[in-house]
């Protein structure tokens, strides 16, 4: 018990776990996952934090795999997202789901745009205000009459 007190202590400013074993805090836990599906409540990050008496940003950060806690708090959180995930499939408001996803694990959308030139071939940039380097300096540059370019 003193060295998860010692160090919750240094995970958690002000405080340690109010649970003397790993055990304990496995039975905590798993009467809340139970609590929350009697009730036909989502599991949340929040709710761990309640009944774990740590703060939610101290739960997402926890990551000192040689911690005794490490395995059951990454257990709950793995619990938390199958719902959160599930939700955003399943669920009537899609968006939170979302949402926990992007806030809670670090899911980002990416977006990937694509320009493609006449016939699926490269794209052809045109700059119309053509500039010629002379001596290092910019200098405006005419453009021919039968230069492809020319307007």
């Amino acid at each position: 018990m003193a060295e998860l007190e010692r160090l919750s202590d240094e995970l958690i400013p002000g405080g340690g776990p109010p649970f003397d074993s790993v055990e304990e805090l496995e039975e905590v836990l798993e009467r809340y996952f139970a609590e929350v599906k009697d009730k036909g409540e989502p599991p949340t990050l929040s709710g761990l934090s309640v009944v774990m008496d740590w703060g939610r940003a101290s739960i997402l950060s926890f990551s000192d795999e040689s911690h005794p806690l490490f395995k059951v708090i990454q257990k709950a959180r793995r619990r938390c997202r199958e719902y959160a995930e599930k939700y955003a499939y399943t669920g009537k408001n899609q968006v939170c789901g979302i949402f926990m996803l992007k806030a809670n694990w670090g899911i980002q959308d990416t977006q990937r745009i694509e320009h493609i030139g006449e016939g699926g071939g490269p794209l052809l940039l045109i700059n119309r205000q053509p500039r010629q380097i002379t001596g290092g300096e910019v200098v405006e540059a005419e453009l021919e009459e039968d230069d492809p370019l020319a307007l």
